[in-house]
């Protein structure tokens, strides 16, 4: 490490873990027999209420096949799919696990409480982090600067001695707007690499 005790702060869909819907996109598309990108468009329109507790998984798969206007009662069966098709990124995993000998490391995810915790129990995701910063717990969603700005204020650092790896370009571009060093993750070695040019 250099002088400065830079803190990392992981992303976890698209970063440590799958993304969800592209997981799961063919197998929805299967399941519903409609074009994943039709059902993309809603699923994607109610993730922020499911993402900060507003709603729950039965409420949003009944108001995304409200909207496709579909008749579809086995909506348990959605919610497996899409959890079933979640992956670990071994590489970025490993990666976590090594910065967490070295430095504090810390979620920032947005995510819904019972699919987080469905995984969390599966995958270990928070096994090598100091603090989860939750979108269902903290009232925020990224890219939100209130949602940096109280992950800055919950670490009690200034915001250049954080670093964001985050696999969406605007959620880095606002981290970075506030100070916080921003990595858009490619994959883990790329991400890695730029971790080594600061620390």
């Amino acid at each position: 490490m250099k002088e400065q005790n830079y803190k990392i702060i992981f992303d976890v869909f698209g970063v440590l873990m799958s993304s969800g819907f592209k997981s799961a996109a063919t197998d929805l598309s299967e399941r519903l027999d409609i074009p994943a990108d039709r059902i993309k468009k809603y699923y994607e329109k109610w993730e922020p209420d499911f993402d900060l507790g507003k709603i729950d998984s039965q409420e949003f798969w009944h108001n995304v096949l409200d909207d496709l206007n579909i008749s579809y009662p086995d909506w348990q069966s959605l919610d497996n799919i899409v959890l079933n098709n979640y992956s670990l990124k071994q590489d970025t995993y490993n990666l976590c696990e090594k910065l967490s000998k070295i430095t504090d490391v810390y979620l920032l995810s947005n995510t819904r409480q019972e699919w987080f915790e469905l995984l969390n129990d599966k995958f270990h995701i928070t096994k090598y982090v100091k603090k989860a910063f939750l979108s269902y717990e903290i009232g925020y969603l990224k890219p939100d600067p209130a949602c940096f700005n109280y992950v800055i204020e919950q670490i009690g650092c200034p915001a250049n001695e954080l670093i964001l790896i985050d696999d969406t370009l605007i959620n880095v571009e606002s981290a970075r707007s506030l100070g916080i060093h921003g990595i858009q993750f490619i994959n883990a070695a790329q991400a890695e690499s730029e971790l080594k040019a600061l620390i």
